[in-house]
């Protein structure tokens, strides 16, 4: 009866063990930044519903309002941007962007993607993230970027949800 017990009792204890450990903070914010991340991969010869959804993943992962803040860059758009110019968007218009780039772009390659929890606190983490970008768009030269930035996170209506994005 005790062997029995133990067999029982050892995989339910491994199951538990590992339902905290997957849905703890700390796995949960990095799971969500590489989420975030993710929406912007784009392999080659992606159609067009897959770039819809990819937008659409979106709204799962931002707060109603975003924040992102970049580095002033070369780029083949017709204006520049500076890191002490940040744009605020609406969780919509967040996802809509999101589609025009996926539109406007052959593909996007992101390479050496890291991801480290810098603080948590029960109603906010910050993640600094760092990955190679190498994106072409359609009737433009391809164009690579070292990326390195922190996401910021809030906890709202039992989600963990990003707010800000900053880049250096």
């Amino acid at each position: 009866m005790k062997k029995k017990l133990i067999v029982i009792l050892i995989p339910l204890a491994c199951l538990i063990g590992f339902l905290v450990w997957w849905f703890s903070t700390s796995q949960v914010l990095l799971r969500r930044s590489s989420d975030l991340i993710d929406c912007v991969r784009m392999e080659k010869d992606t159609g067009r519903i897959e770039r819809a959804f990819k937008a659409e993943n979106l709204r799962d992962l931002v707060a109603s309002t975003i924040t992102i803040t970049y580095p002033q860059m070369e780029t083949t758009f017709s204006h520049r941007r500076s890191s002490n110019e940040p744009i605020t968007l609406s969780e919509d218009r967040a996802k809509t962007s999101l589609l025009y780039l996926t539109e406007m772009t052959e593909w996007i390659i992101v390479k050496n993607e890291a991801v480290e929890i810098l603080n948590i606190d029960d109603e906010s983490a910050e993640v600094a993230v760092s990955f190679d970008l190498t994106a072409k768009l359609k009737g433009k030269p391809e164009q690579s970027s070292s990326l390195l930035g922190t996401f910021s996170f809030q906890y709202i209506n039992n989600r963990w949800l990003v707010d800000q994005a900053t880049f250096e």
